[in-house]
């Protein structure tokens, strides 16, 4: 299964979809206990057998909040999204703030991590901590263990017929609200929480460029001038992180001024 999951992260498209996506379970008839007993692991849905459930996002964009049940105040959950590679690997390429329930209900949690389309979603769990699952036909996941770190690369060990109880909503880059002020001149557009979608920012100058970046949903960073550049007669000659990347909301965006 995780070998079909690899090769459906590579044809799976980016819709112009404008509304969001849940990704994982829709968490209903979830009244058995799963938990990771020897170690911490991370549990990734890879099917689901429900009309329109999907476990691939089929869109770039945020995943703004996401879903738990069964969980335990006792110990912390993290959400981590994770590209599929061949073999059965994944590639962990972000995770949510550390979170703790309130009990076993059902939890919502916010949070801001960037998605491209063909990644997916894991559940990271303490070793003991209890999760939610139900025996479902046509369901299966991967176990990772350890979980991933932030960059890191692991292969899972395929897992049962279990559907798990967590998921996420993603929002598309089409679908995140912009609300911008009216621009006179120079004054800077105040933007609503949105994907950070990094400008191209190459030969402007400082006051164009930090328009360009509050405008695309991101935050001015750290302003570097090379020798001879100044504030009114530089250009942007170098930025960190590259143009074209989308990033959490806010993230910030550095430069550095030339002649």
């Amino acid at each position: 299964m995780a070998t079909a999951l690899s090769l459906l992260a590579l044809f799976v498209g980016a819709p112009a979809a404008s509304a969001a996506v849940t990704l994982g379970s829709p968490l209903q008839e979830l009244d058995l206990i799963s938990q990771c007993p020897a170690q911490p692991c991370a549990l990734v849905q890879t099917a689901l057998p429900q009309p329109g459930a999907t476990v691939v996002s089929p869109v770039g964009g945020v995943v703004v909040r996401w879903k738990l049940l069964g969980g335990s105040s006792s110990f912390p959950y993290r959400l981590q999204v994770l590209t599929p590679g061949p073999g059965g690997s994944y590639t962990a390429t972000g995770s949510s703030a550390p979170s703790v329930p309130t009990g076993p209900g059902l939890q919502n949690f916010r949070t801001s991590i960037p998605i491209q389309a063909g990644q997916v979603i894991a559940i990271e769990l303490q070793a003991g901590a209890p999760l939610a699952y139900a025996p479902t036909l046509g369901a299966s996941f991967d176990r990772l263990a350890p979980p991933l770190v932030n960059g890191g690369i692991g292969t899972a060990t395929p897992g049962s017929s279990f559907e798990l109880g967590f998921n996420a909503v993603v929002a598309p880059v089409s679908a995140i609200p912009v609300t911008e002020a009216p621009v006179t001149g120079t004054t800077p557009i105040p933007v609503a929480t949105r994907a950070c979608r990094v400008p191209r920012l190459g030969g402007a100058k400082l006051v164009t460029a930090k328009n360009r970046i509050r405008k695309a949903g991101c935050k001015v960073g750290n302003v570097k001038m090379l020798e001879g550049a100044t504030a009114k007669t530089g250009v942007v000659v170098k930025q960190n992180p590259k143009a074209g990347k989308i990033l959490a909301p806010g993230a910030k965006v550095n430069v550095k001024l030339g002649q």
